[in-house]
């Protein structure tokens, strides 16, 4: 593949990158040439960058190093299959991220590690059915998340319309990996009732139920359960 050849579009200081019908299956690209704009150093003022209808079933991870200023991303219906935090990590600025109506179907609980500035994450219209419990745990800046329309979850989250913890919750009792839910319940199993976190611990353990704990944790989360304050938060 190598070069891709496509328009941008400028709108009130918006420098768009618009990509469509192009199948990067085998290969990476290495350049996005626009017919617009000519010289590499206009790159720098692309905030924004639409791949529609394409084939990319992996996801272009060199868009950093093609648009250091990239802020905006929108993948629509380009069959993707998969996304890590590796993917984003040359994307710093990135505030936000659309892939609806791909072939996702599970989302790591550390994809925005490198994203500290995101805002908004759409994955619409997808497979999803696995999520990591904490994905969004640590995305301050977060104003709307959309999973509505996958298998194992169907919710939508705005800012001051709901708390984003009805999502976290949704996605540790229908979306979490059996994984996961067996590292959260040991975390209950293991921590103290002086945690700063009580809540959380006995928010997860709720959970537990999901999953077959060993002997040993099964008898100390009995323990932990008899524990009057664990019984208040209940």
């Amino acid at each position: 593949m190598g070069d891709i050849v496509c328009d941008i579009i400028t709108t009130e200081n918006v420098y768009c990158v618009f990509v469509r019908f192009i199948d990067t299956t085998d290969s990476k690209i290495t350049s996005i040439k626009t017919r617009s704009v000519t010289k590499d150093h206009h790159n720098k003022k692309v905030t924004h960058i639409v791949f529609y209808k394409c084939i990319l079933s992996n996801f272009p991870s060199e868009l950093g190093e093609l648009f250091p200023n990239l802020k905006y991303i929108d993948i629509f219906d380009c069959q993707l299959e998969k996304i890590t935090k590796y993917d984003l990590k040359s994307l710093p600025k990135l505030e936000k991220i659309k892939a609806e109506s791909n072939l996702l179907n599970f989302l790591p609980f550390d994809l925005f590690e490198f994203s500290p500035h995101i805002k908004l994450v759409n994955f619409c219209d997808n497979f999803i059915d696995k999520i990591g419990a904490s994905i969004f745990d640590n995305c301050k800046h977060l104003y709307k998340v959309d999973l509505r329309n996958n298998r194992g979850i169907d919710m939508c989250y705005k800012k001051n319309q709901m708390d984003l913890k009805e999502i976290r919750n949704k996605i540790v009792k229908s979306c979490a990996p059996i994984k996961t839910l067996r590292k959260l319940a040991e975390k209950v199993v293991i921590e103290t009732m002086q945690d700063k976190n009580v809540e959380e611990i006995v928010q997860i353990a709720k959970y537990c139920k999901f999953v077959k704990l060993s002997d040993v944790a099964e008898k100390r989360l009995l323990y932990i359960q008899r524990v009057e304050k664990f019984l208040n938060y209940l």
